[in-house]
């Protein structure tokens, strides 16, 4: 019973990472019909950038916060690249074909940057609360782990009231359910999809900031992050951003048990094969609840 407890928890912590990648690419998915596989690298510069950042003379805490900044202004340029610049017809196929590339490009493109100024060696940010873990009975609980679900939990609480009692929220919504009627009622396209790039991406960054201290980053990290990210979206409802998030903590534990009961190599290969499975099974998953 101990060793399931412990599994629980250490799921639903590193789920809670995940779920933040799923809520950050639904956002943005809602908002713009757009799916960004850049956010695990927006992670990935925001943990080796701090990293950078304390080894050239800077604080943790403000690396940290210079770091998410950085991810804010990531995302407005993703915006000036993406939405503004990937325009169908240009490069040939559908606008969203389109799109999905261009945010691919942009992924290997921070990769590259990554290993050219990181390198290849694995970091780990300073822990930001105390590095012993917390004792409930007999589980061990990760004090920076607890970090990342409580950040979570605020922003699937924070999304939750601007979607339901704000115009500003509702507005943004009806941005990605029709162009037309947006531009018909006075809403503008260009400002709500700029703003849901540059939350998504701040909020990527702030997740690898708050995960850096117990998950090992390398330059490489940020593809496979994405790539669950999209599965735990995909597996709720891929438009959803609040969904998405407890969407990532079932991936989470998902892994979780499997690394316990089985063994760690198939982490991985199982969430693929979830994925696969949604794609047959519910090949409607990338469409939003409304």
């Amino acid at each position: 019973m101990t060793t399931f407890l412990q599994l629980m928890v250490s799921g639903i912590i590193s789920g809670a990472g995940f779920g933040l990648f799923a809520l950050a690419l639904s956002l943005v998915y809602r908002v713009t019909n757009v799916i960004n596989l850049a956010f695990g690298e927006i992670a990935m510069v925001g943990v080796l950038g701090a990293v950078f950042l304390h080894d050239h003379g800077l604080p943790w805490a403000v690396a940290g916060i210079a770091m998410i900044a950085v991810g804010g202004v990531l995302g407005l340029v993703f915006d000036l690249l993406v939405t503004r610049s990937g325009r169908a017809g240009k490069l040939g196929g559908s606008d969203f074909t389109q799109k999905f590339l261009l945010t691919l490009a942009l992924s290997i493109t921070l990769q590259g940057v990554g290993l050219r100024i990181f390198g290849r060696d694995v970091h780990t940010l300073a822990p930001i609360l105390e590095d012993k873990a917390w004792r409930l009975g007999s589980v061990a609980i990760d004090p920076n782990g607890v970090l990342v679900v409580l950040f979570g939990l605020a922003v699937v609480a924070a999304l939750w009231v601007a979607f339901r009692t704000t115009l500003v929220g509702k507005a943004m919504l009806a941005c990605g359910i029709s162009e037309r009627g947006s531009l018909a009622v006075g809403i503008n396209l260009r400002s709500f999809r700029t703003a849901a790039f540059v939350i998504a991406c701040a909020i990527a960054a702030t997740t690898g900031v708050l995960m850096g201290s117990s998950v090992p980053f390398s330059y490489t990290s940020g593809f496979s992050i994405a790539i669950i990210g999209l599965v735990a979206a995909s597996l709720v409802s891929l438009g959803n951003p609040i969904l998405g998030f407890f969407g990532g903590i079932g991936v989470g534990l998902l892994q979780s048990i499997v690394g316990g009961y089985m063994s760690g190599d198939y982490q991985s290969s199982i969430t693929i094969a979830v994925m696969i499975a949604i794609i047959l099974v519910k090949p409607r998953a990338t469409q939003w609840a409304t």
